[in-house]
């Protein structure tokens, strides 16, 4: 709607294209814009102006620092399809997530976890096979491959730590060393380099020890972890259901009254449509229905003899009326005043 607006007043006015792309900076920025500058490209008569707009407002997001992930939805690049490797913008924006990661050593991001994240599974393929057909983009559709494969291996990989959050923290690697996968040097005689019964005794008693103070600690983190909980933890109030689908009380209900959805005086609409439903011409049809109407609407109950009017008589006789109403209301004072003087 704005653009075809624009349109038309630069269609009449030419002199009018540059003030109107300098309105649209203040009013949008970033996505909004480039969504009416790209639908602004369609037309011959805005064409190069919204073209060199829409680099200014390119350059100013790769300007603003923001982070590859942001960025790649300011650029609409999650709206592309699966022709997205082979776009120049997507190019330009790779090149700006590369800047990035090497600004920011400790904060690297990828550039195909923006695709997977906005790209459903099935448009990811599309995307991967499509850009393998082109030769210039083979190797970046490789990449993307071995990068979506490591994504689903990790996705099938088991969580790091088992009952985690039911007061087990520890790691599935740590319970097989305590299992006892794997022995502890301490107490072996090729690490000790003595064979004497009293240093396998000493080895075993340590080893005792040991698993008494982890179990210990663990049982304590157990404790620590549940008292923590019980801190912080709030619980939930479910509503009963009963009170929800509870019915209005009928006292406190308010009564409405009917609305009169009939007409006191018909429409010419309505009369027209009921002409259907009145009784057939004789002549038409050839039937006589004399005795009929003469029973049911005799003639002479909806016979009226017509009456001239004069509007001069009628004013007389309305005038004659109120003058006589007077009279008698002047009589009838004039009565009750000599009723109260001759009691």
């Amino acid at each position: 709607m704005w653009v075809s607006y624009m349109n038309a007043i630069i269609t009449e006015n030419p002199r009018k294209t540059s003030s109107l792309f300098s309105s649209l900076e203040p009013r949008f920025s970033d996505r909004p814009l480039l969504e009416i500058l790209e639908a602004a490209k369609k037309y011959p008569t805005m064409e190069s102006a919204a073209t060199k707009m829409q680099t200014k407002t390119i350059d100013g997001i790769f300007a603003s620092g923001k982070s590859p992930t942001e960025t790649f939805k300011l650029l609409r690049l999650d709206n592309v399809g699966d022709g997205i490797l082979s776009s120049p913008l997507f190019q330009t924006w790779k090149n700006y997530v590369e800047v990035f990661n090497k600004k920011r050593p400790n904060h690297q991001e990828s550039w195909f976890d923006p695709i997977h994240i906005n790209y459903i599974p099935f448009l990811v393929e599309s995307i991967i096979e499509k850009a393998m057909q082109n030769p210039s983009t083979v190797r970046i559709a490789k990449q993307a491959e071995n990068d979506e494969t490591v994504l689903a291996d990790d996705a099938k990989k088991p969580p790091m730590r088992a009952s985690i959050g039911w007061g087990n923290e520890t790691t599935l690697a740590s319970e097989g060393k305590e299992g006892g996968g794997t022995p502890d040097p301490d107490t072996t005689p090729a690490a000790s380099g003595s064979s004497t019964s009293e240093t396998k005794r000493g080895g075993r008693r340590r080893k005792g020890s040991e698993a008494v103070a982890s179990g210990g600690e663990r049982r304590n983190q157990k404790n620590r972890y549940f008292e923590e909980d019980d801190e912080t933890t709030d619980i939930m109030e479910i509503p009963d259901l009963e009170e929800e689908e509870r019915e209005q009380d009928i006292t406190t209900m308010v009564a409405e009254a009917p609305r009169n959805t009939t007409r006191a005086v018909q429409s010419l609409k309505q009369l027209d449509k009921e002409i259907k439903f009145a009784l057939p011409s004789a002549q038409t049809h050839g039937v006589d229905l004399h005795l009929l109407t003469s029973a049911l609407c005799p003639e002479r109950a909806v016979s009226e003899e017509d009456e001239p009017w004069d509007f001069d008589d009628l004013l007389n006789d309305i005038a004659q009326e109120i003058q006589k109403d007077l009279d008698d209301k002047e009589e009838f004072v004039r009565l009750g005043s000599q009723e109260s003087l001759h009691p």
